[in-house]
């Protein structure tokens, strides 16, 4: 942020990024670099400075992401340096350490760049007016959440479709407040990972964001949760199937296989575990039903039926959209 604010830079972050810098800074455009408008935005600069990202397949469109003319590269891993891009120039080394040497060699450098705040708010509001314009169902998720939940609050995400939308546009304030199983993308992961935010972190509110496939692989967890006295609040997102899987197989091979689900009643479920249960019907009964359960500081778990629309930004999108 202070190398940022030196340069008058704007600043992108990955997913796994997103929380470094508080998305409501006036550089800060957001996860949202697969956008249409941000590559756009992104190929009237010369230089990108990446710090500890590796490029991954998701992030960089399948490699499809064209990058400005000159890449400096500051990554701990030498393997990484070079291997998906080629960097001009390699820094191997922390990323604090790295950061903080580049800062002090430019300690009387202080770029005065007129107007790249009100670009970067102006494409951060390009962005939204185009998946609101596109999937409004999803914005309304976002900024749902992002009202009812505290500001220090931490999301921890398994893998479902409305994780898929809040990974992108939810508003992060705060470093190590959005956990998220990147890599292998595990399904399962969620629940498990907000009993540990919740040890780690006691006096942070904890949220977990799962769908109901996601849900049932760990739902037994809710037992820990209430003997060790954790008040989590779980959202699941019931659309009675692998909801991530079951449009790409449609897209891809003209049917899904194997992705419907049978679920239990998420209501009873709760119940036995000793978790305060909650079914709501849409999402504008979403954000008070959260915030009252966040308040109660008990483990509760909200159910929200329905299916979500395709998020916007994601690489596999490109199946589903023809003007990306």
């Amino acid at each position: 942020q202070t190398l940022a604010e030196r340069l008058q830079a704007p600043i992108f972050t990955t997913v796994l990024g997103k929380g470094a810098v508080r998305d409501d800074h006036p550089l800060a455009a957001g996860a949202t670099i697969l956008h249409p408008h941000s590559r756009a935005f992104m190929a009237e600069s010369d230089v990108m400075l990446a710090v500890g990202t590796r490029f991954t397949e998701e992030e960089s469109d399948r490699w499809g992401l064209r990058l400005p003319e000159s890449l400096i590269h500051i990554e701990i891993d030498a393997e990484e340096i070079d291997r998906n891009y080629p960097a001009t120039v390699g820094v191997l080394g922390d990323a604090r350490s790295a950061l903080q040497l580049i800062n002090e060699q430019l300690r009387d450098v202080h770029e005065e760049k007129k107007g790249i705040a009100a670009g970067v708010a102006e494409l951060r509001r390009k962005v939204w007016k185009y998946c609101q314009e596109r999937a409004p169902e999803g914005v309304e998720l976002v900024q749902t959440l992002r009202k009812a939940l505290p500001r220090e609050a931490i999301i921890v995400s398994d893998l479902t479709v409305a994780a898929y939308w809040c990974r992108r546009l939810l508003d992060f304030y705060e470093p190590r407040t959005n956990i998220y199983p990147w890599g292998f993308c595990t399904l399962g992961f969620g629940l498990p990972a907000a009993i540990g935010a919740k040890v780690a972190q006691p006096e942070r509110p904890v949220v977990v964001l799962c769908g109901d496939g996601g849900f049932m692989f760990n739902c037994q967890e809710l037992a820990a949760a209430v003997q060790l006295g954790l008040p989590i609040v779980t959202l699941v997102f019931n659309d009675s199937a692998y909801g991530v899987l079951r449009p790409q197989q449609e897209a891809r091979y003209g049917a899904a296989h194997e992705v419907d689900l049978v679920n239990p009643d998420f209501m009873g479920l709760a119940g036995a575990f000793g978790v305060d249960g909650c079914r709501v019907e849409s999402v504008e009964q979403l954000g008070p039903a959260l915030t009252k359960a966040i308040q109660s500081n008990r483990s509760a778990l909200i159910e929200l039926p329905g299916t979500l629309p395709w998020p916007i930004m994601e690489p596999s999108a490109r199946m589903f959209e023809a003007d990306q």
